[in-house]
């Protein structure tokens, strides 16, 4: 219920009144489980974090070459970027405008993600699909970029398909921009 609300009033907006009205308990029984509408909203953030974390490990396991996982990788990112959005203006608000909280909710994926890519970085080198000279340097840049690429995704992808989006991501990232 509470998803719903932050979905659709945003979390800013949504009271525990509201929390407790939606799924048709007092506000004493909401308190009992939860101090404040942030409890929730972690609560359900950490709920999705395991959801991601899943997926991760599912796309560390795969036996594809190095660089076919990497853009399996990247596609699977923000594919998930775009379903945890849910198509929702609220939810993607919440977001954008509170990056902080984002973050330290998002230490745990980022140490994932971080080892998910070094491992598909080292395996690549160590079967001479890429050429690289320090993978776990690499891999940190990577993910720097990633993150730093989901704000324009996010507000691009209403407005163009999300494949082209993520095609292009991936592009740049194997072949660069030059011509």
């Amino acid at each position: 219920m509470a998803q719903k609300l932050f979905t659709e009033l945003s979390f800013y907006k949504t009271t525990m009144k509201d929390i407790a009205l939606a799924a048709r308990v007092s506000r004493r029984t909401l308190y009992t489980h939860f101090n404040s509408k942030e409890m929730i909203f972690d609560y359900i953030v950490k709920q999705k974090t395991e959801l991601i974390q899943q997926k991760l490990e599912q796309a560390k396991q795969t036996a594809l070459p190095a660089d076919k996982r990497l853009k399996l990788y990247i596609r699977e990112r923000f594919n998930l970027i775009a379903e945890l959005m849910g198509g929702s203006q609220a939810i993607k608000e919440t977001y954008l405008h509170n990056n902080s909280k984002i973050e330290s909710l998002r230490k745990n994926i980022d140490k994932l993600e971080l080892e998910l890519l070094y491992t598909i970085l080292k395996d690549g080198v160590n079967h001479g699909i890429f050429s690289i000279k320090q993978p776990r340097r690499l891999a940190n840049a990577l993910l720097t970029v990633f993150k730093s690429l989901e704000v324009g995704f996010i507000q691009q992808y209403n407005h163009q398909p999300k494949p082209r989006i993520i095609n292009e991501y991936i592009n740049i990232l194997f072949y660069g921009i030059i011509k």
